[in-house]
């Protein structure tokens, strides 16, 4: 299964992001192995089948994280291993989460996208993860960081 560029985890899509996986791995049929809900068989037939559809969980997972962020799951081999990693990382809506979102928000550069709409959308987004976070910037404030990276 070949995954899109917008099912790809990054730094600021994560709950988007989780979602989906969750989606995906539930369609097929790996979403408990994710939680660590299936224990490993004694049975050798059944074991094998089991390690075969625990790397299938772990690869969904690894190939949905954009390249970028492929450090945090390097050496993690088991898929609950890795949703939870991942978790840990992007899941925490805290001060450091915070200040991530909010240096990303102010140094978003509209030259990086196709398009004026595809820059608005992560600004909009960005906004959105930041009052998540608890963290509310006002409205001029905002206009005026667009108006300030526009040449």
């Amino acid at each position: 299964m070949e995954l899109s560029n917008d099912m790809l985890l990054t730094s600021t899509n994560y709950f988007q992001w989780k979602s989906r996986m969750e989606d995906i791995l539930r369609s097929k049929g790996l979403y408990r192995l994710t939680l660590g809900m299936e224990a490993a068989p004694t049975d050798a037939d059944k074991l094998a089948k089991w390690e075969n559809r625990n790397d299938s969980a772990r690869g969904l997972i690894g190939l949905s994280v954009s390249p970028d962020l492929q450090f945090h799951l390097q050496g993690i081999h088991a898929p609950d291993d890795a949703w939870q990693k991942l978790n840990t990382v992007f899941g925490i809506k805290n001060e450091i989460r915070a200040h991530q979102l909010e240096n990303e928000l102010l140094t978003l550069d509209p030259n990086t996208f196709s398009c004026m709409e595809d820059f608005i959308t992560k600004f909009k987004t960005l906004r959105v993860l930041l009052a998540s976070c608890k963290v509310t910037k006002a409205d001029d404030g905002l206009i005026y960081a667009i108006l300030a990276t526009l040449d």
